[in-house]
């Protein structure tokens, strides 16, 4: 990722936002045109990403100045192999749910929150809609991403659709300047990656294409237990089976510049991926493989203006084809499964944002889409489930109002969301009603935040907000595997709160920051899914109430040292009064998590040669992988460490990183165990930038 040869509009906003606090009148409009900038992808990215980056900057994320938020770009010491699972793991109030290695399943909570809540969006795209469930964060490459924002427990408005957890923005990279850029790497487990990305930036119209390819034979070692767990006399040292993974993925992004402030942008964006899927380690592999091919595509129009009022008009189109081929039923108890599913939604969004007067700014959002889920068994005489629709429609308005004398900023929001279900039940529910069961929902959300500048260095912040998640299609008729519907499901409904703190010291030599909140969160009727014979059947059955607290720091010492550190402890309850879960810490959850990460970065090596090295620490405390807190994971402390050597002036980085250097065995999902000790080396080539700041 490369600098720009002028300040972007999303500097500028955020350099306004500062300048401004002292301003409140200005600072409305500033801070308004940073949540627009980054509502929408532009022809620049939304952030700076060179290596050299203000402390605290780039640690919240801009869209939203009274959530609770982080920021994730390129400006630090980078590691071989990343993957966005890895990435997310690291910050305050998320924890990572992994099926194991490299590219396997993974799915995110945050703040305590199920999977199903979390909303996660790319380039202004939903990715959760159609076939619902969490969204596979291990799906989505990071190679071409220039930032990724999170906000946990609010969703801001420039979003079209709410969520109870929180919302995930990633944005992709897109063309500052001409040239090019090669990687190629690999390391343990036969790994291996490659990738060539090609940019132009002409006059009026900016393009960026790119074509990535990533293998690997998945076959680590694991303590397996042989399915008894409190018999240790069977244990054995297993290498993983059926784990190999080959992708193809690919990313063509456009801007097109027109009279004004005004332009045009797409994204389009492709997944190709075989691998095999290994059962539970206790049991033998016998070749079951899942198929995943996924198309995004996007356009959109956006316009602004000096006064701070934006404009942004969306397409977009999702399509998700899965195949999964069990021949032997290692995944569903010895039951043959071979399913094809395609999953599409479409759509569009307007949002749009006004300043009314110098201490009140208005912005509304409306956004409709058609998803449809069509599971299909290829097996002779398996039962055949219809297809399922669903029409969604969302509109919201928020107000910002200043009250200068107290520097304080008062940002109502209220959002309706609704969707008509068409659902034809399947031959095996036919016997429990109508053959059809359309269902129409209304859900209303509503939040309150407060922000509140004490001086230039400190900033309060509060947030009170109501939530819903409609129950997805397939929750609500099933799949084509061992999944079984339930039409009559309501929609999880909860309210969330949080106050917080930032303090922000920046220095000409050491930077540093400081970001804390407290955050509560009450929900109910939770859609939870037990076991019915062979199947699983979700059900409204849950409540939950979730306490919590999460501190992160930052500190810069002159561009060469920089220290990122954050501690999460989340007490997450069981309310259903349901005998062995009551009160009993909802699974998958952890008390308590903690992330450190020193790095010496831009250090001189010889000549113009440079040299960079990380550490890092990953703890997680106990965590109970079932809902009555009987199968316990130990507590475990995970390290890490790598480096870079630059050679800028041949356009050269080779990047190792070494993970979990201590082989500490790690389970997030019993029977599904990741990999330990493994190490992987990168080696990049671009063309010189020359925009980009180097540190004399």
């Amino acid at each position: 990722m490369w600098s720009k040869r002028v300040p972007t509009g999303a500097e500028i906003a955020d350099r306004d936002c500062k300048h401004n606090l002292l301003f409140p009148g200005a600072a409305s409009a500033a801070a308004l045109l940073c949540m627009a900038a980054g509502a929408a992808k532009a022809a620049e990215p939304l952030y700076e990403t060179v290596v050299v980056a203000e402390a605290g900057a780039e640690d919240r994320a801009r869209q939203d100045d009274a959530a609770s938020s982080s920021l994730i770009t390129s400006g630090r010491t980078p590691r071989s192999a990343e993957d966005l699972p890895q990435l997310l793991a690291e910050l305050p109030g998320v924890s990572v749910t992994r099926l194991g290695g490299l590219g396997s399943l993974a799915t995110l909570s945050l703040r305590g929150s199920s999977a199903n809540q979390v909303e996660v969006y790319f380039d202004g795209v939903p990715l959760s809609a159609a076939s619902g469930g969490g969204v596979d964060i291990g799906l989505i490459p990071v190679v071409d991403l220039d930032s990724v924002e999170v906000y946990r427990g609010m969703s801001p408005i420039g979003f079209g659709t709410s969520a109870m957890g929180g919302i995930v923005s990633l944005s992709s990279a897109t063309a500052e300047v001409s040239g090019m850029r090669a990687y190629a790497g690999g390391g343990s487990f036969g790994t291996e990656f490659g990738g060539v990305q090609a940019r132009w930036a002409g006059k009026n119209l900016h393009l960026l294409g790119s074509v990535n390819g990533l293998g690997s034979a998945g076959d680590f070692t694991y303590a397996n237990d042989n399915a008894t767990g409190f018999t240790t006399s069977d244990d054995t040292i297993s290498r993983r089976q059926n784990n190999a993974l080959g992708q193809v993925d690919g990313l063509a992004h456009v801007v097109g510049f027109l009279p004004g402030r005004q332009q045009i942008w797409g994204t389009a964006s492709f997944l190709h991926r075989d691998q095999g899927v290994p059962p539970a380690g206790s049991v033998t592999a016998n070749g079951a493989s899942l198929g995943t091919d996924r198309l995004i595509a996007t356009a959109a129009y956006e316009s602004r203006d000096e006064l701070g009022s934006h404009l942004r008009a969306q397409l977009y189109t999702v399509a998700t084809w899965q195949r999964l081929d069990d021949p032997c039923g290692d995944l569903s108890g010895g039951q043959p499964t071979q399913t094809r599913d395609l999953s599409t939604s479409s759509g569009g969004t307007l949002a749009g944002s006004k300043p009314l007067a110098g201490w009140l700014k208005f912005s509304a959002v409306a956004e409709g889409r058609y998803e449809r889920f069509d599971p299909s068994s290829v097996l002779p005489g398996a039962a055949s489930i219809p297809p399922g629709s669903r029409v969604f429609g969302a509109g919201g308005f928020e107000g910002r109002t200043l009250i200068h004398s107290l520097r304080l900023a008062i940002i109502p929001s209220l959002r309706l969301e609704a969707a008509k279900d068409t659902i034809t039940r399947p031959e095996r529910y036919r016997l429990l009603g109508a053959d059809t069961q359309p269902a129409t929902y209304w859900l209303p959300n509503a939040r309150l935040a407060l922000v509140q500048w004490t001086s230039e260095q400190v900033t309060l912040r509060a947030n009170l907000g109501h939530y819903g998640r409609l129950p997805s299609l397939i929750e609500r008729y099933g799949n084509t595997g061992q999944l079984l519907g339930n039409p009559d499901l309501v929609p999880e409904t909860g309210t969330n709160a949080d106050l917080g703190a930032n303090w922000t010291r920046k220095g000409e030599r050491l930077r540093l920051s400081l970001d804390g909140s407290l955050f509560a969160a009450w929900a109910r009727n939770l859609i939870y899914f037990r076991q019915v014979g062979t199947y699983l059947r979700p059900a409204n059955l849950g409540s939950a109430r979730i306490l919590g607290a999460e501190v992160s720091a930052t500190m810069d010492w002159r561009h060469r040292f920089r220290f990122f550190g954050q501690t999460t402890f989340t007490d997450a309850r069981d309310l259903e009064d349901v005998s062995g879960s009551y009160d009993k810490q909802l699974p998958h959850r952890p008390r308590l998590r903690a992330y450190a990460r020193p790095e010496l970065r831009n250090l001189r090596l010889a000549g113009r040669w440079r040299w960079g090295l990380y550490a890092d620490l990953d703890a997680t405390s106990g965590n109970y992988l079932d809902s009555a807190n009987l199968v316990e994971v130990n507590p475990r402390v995970l390290f890490g460490a790598g480096g870079q050597i630059d050679a800028p002036h041949w356009g050269l980085r080779l990047v190792a990183s070494a993970h979990n250097l201590a082989n500490t065995p790690v389970v997030d999902l019993v029977g599904y165990p990741m990999p330990g000790r493994s190490v992987f080396l990168t080696l990049q080539w671009s063309t010189p930038d020359p925009n980009k700041e180097t540190l004399e």
